[in-house]
C-alpha cells in the first residue's frame, strides 16, 4: 500500500513551502497528495463583503471563503502537476482548521500530514496556540512542520 500524504494549504508563503515539500516527498516516495484547504465558518469581515460587491459576486454565506479557497487549491494542483505528480486530490472543507486537518487525515487514513509552520492566522495563533501546533498534537500520524 503506498504511503498517502496530505497538504494543508490556506494562501500563504509557509503553506506554499509545505506544498513544496509534500511534492518533493511524494515524488520521491510515489505517494498521493492529498491538497487541503480549511475555510473559516464565520461571516466575512466587512473588507471582504466590500470586495465581493464591488466585483458583482453574490455573497450568500461563505462563498466568498469558498471562492478564496477554490482559488488556493487550484494553484497548487497545478504546482503540483507542473512538478509531475500524477495522483492528486484537492479538498475544501469548513471549519477550524487543526480540526478539520485532523478529522481529514483520520477519515481519508492519511500516513504524514506536512503544513507549514505559520499562515495567515499568525497573531492568532501567538495566541492561541498555531495550526501546527494543535495539528502535531492531535494528528494520529507524522506530522511534518515546513519552515
Amino acid at each position: 500500500m503506498a504511503l498517502k500524504v496530505l497538504v494543508g494549504m490556506d494562501g500563504s508563503d509557509p503553506s506554499f513551502r509545505a506544498l513544496e515539500f509534500a511534492i518533493d516527498f511524494c515524488g520521491r516516495f510515489g505517494a498521493p497528495l492529498d491538497i487541503l484547504h480549511v475555510a473559516p465558518n464565520r461571516a466575512p469581515p466587512a473588507v471582504l463583503r466590500n470586495f465581493a460587491s464591488s466585483e458583482h459576486m453574490a455573497e450568500q454565506g461563505g462563498a466568498i471563503y469558498q471562492m478564496i479557497g477554490e482559488g488556493i487549491l487550484e494553484t497548487a494542483l497545478h504546482t503540483a502537476h507542473q512538478a509531475g505528480l500524477a495522483e492528486v486530490r484537492q479538498a475544501l472543507s469548513f471549519g477550524e482548521p487543526a480540526r478539520c486537518i485532523v478529522e481529514y487525515a483520520d477519515r481519508h487514513r492519511i500516513d504524514v500530514i506536512v503544513v507549514g509552520s505559520r499562515g495567515l492566522s499568525e497573531l492568532r495563533g501567538l495566541l492561541l496556540g498555531s495550526v501546527s501546533l494543535k495539528v502535531s498534537t492531535h494528528a494520529h500520524c507524522t506530522c511534518i512542520v515546513v519552515r
